[in-house]
């Protein structure tokens, strides 16, 4: 799969998902955000959002200075928690990076969390739902 599809987890609407596909640049990206956050607007909850990045293999360009500015960009106010599924080593390394660069202020902000599995995010998001 190439791109990034948005969807809700179900019908409850209380999880949006992120799938990132194998190829994908930071238009698709920004054009990802701008689709959750509609999606978003037809609630009033709060929300728990799922980037699934086990089909990922690169990084776009300038992955620095544009993924920077995506966490800098003012997160939706309804979005609670950001939960990162499946990220290799490559991932791991960039967000161990932007960690060190980001103000904590900010990371606290975006309330981000690593796992594993698909099941681990739901379970954690559910936990942060209650």
């Amino acid at each position: 799969m190439a791109g990034i599809d948005v969807f809700w987890h179900n019908d409850d609407k209380q999880m949006i998902i992120a799938k990132f596909g194998s190829e994908w640049d930071w238009d698709t990206y920004e054009e990802s955000c701008e689709k959750s956050y509609e999606m978003i607007n037809t609630i009033s909850h709060s929300v728990v959002e799922i980037y699934d990045l086990r089909d990922f293999q690169s990084m776009p360009d300038k992955v620095f200075t544009r993924g920077r500015r995506a966490f800098l960009d003012k997160a939706h106010p309804q979005i609670t928690s950001l939960i990162i599924v499946g990220i290799n080593n490559y991932l791991a390394a960039v967000y161990n990076a932007f960690e060190r660069m980001l103000p904590p202020s900010l990371l606290k902000k975006w309330n981000i969390v690593i796992v594993n599995t698909m099941d681990e995010a739901i379970q954690i998001a559910q936990q942060r739902l209650d």
